[in-house]
């Protein structure tokens, strides 16, 4: 089994996006799971606008207080759902321990398998003159779905678990 260090090694996205395409599902497995020091990216709501007090949502926050660090298992294998850049870091989507699609850094990480999904596109959005790239499937290529899935959204997760269905049936 082939493995890419993301966690001490950061690989550039342009590098993971240059993935095998035609096989089915990438797999990273969790290397690290609290004390990362990874700062919590911060994305506007609402696109078109600046962030501020009432037009931000935050993505990868590490627990605090009892319950300490990430929802995720060291050793364990994770299926990645997407990858999404924002000023020079990599977040995999994929479904923590709660079986919730959360966005966590690379850093986290060692990519075990790195197909592609056939059904992966990209998708960028420009965000106070930087770029967002995202690698996913297409119900997530609107910055408002991303937002959704941030945010824990019904309908947005509805669409990822509709999603992942349909990918389950090709595996």
């Amino acid at each position: 089994m082939k493995y890419i260090m993301c966690g001490t090694k950061p690989k550039t996205y342009s590098l993971i996006l240059n993935l095998n395409k035609g096989d089915i599902i990438m797999k990273v497995k969790c290397i690290k799971n609290r004390n990362a020091g990874i700062e919590p990216l911060v994305l506007p709501i609402r696109l078109q606008e600046k962030i501020s007090n009432d037009n931000y949502i935050l993505c990868d926050l590490e627990a605090t207080g009892s319950l300490v660090g990430y929802d995720i298992t060291i050793e364990r294998e994770y299926d990645v759902f997407a990858i999404l850049n924002y000023e020079n870091e990599t977040k995999f989507l994929i479904q923590d321990d709660s079986n919730i699609p959360v966005f966590h850094s690379s850093k986290l990480f060692v990519i075990v398998d790195d197909k592609k999904d056939y059904e992966w596109e990209d998708y960028s959005f420009d965000i106070s003159n930087r770029k967002l790239l995202l690698k996913s499937y297409p119900e997530l290529s609107e910055y408002s779905e991303i937002v959704g899935i941030i945010g824990k959204n019904p309908k947005t997760i509805t669409k990822f678990l509709k999603y992942k269905e349909r990918r389950n049936l090709y595996n």
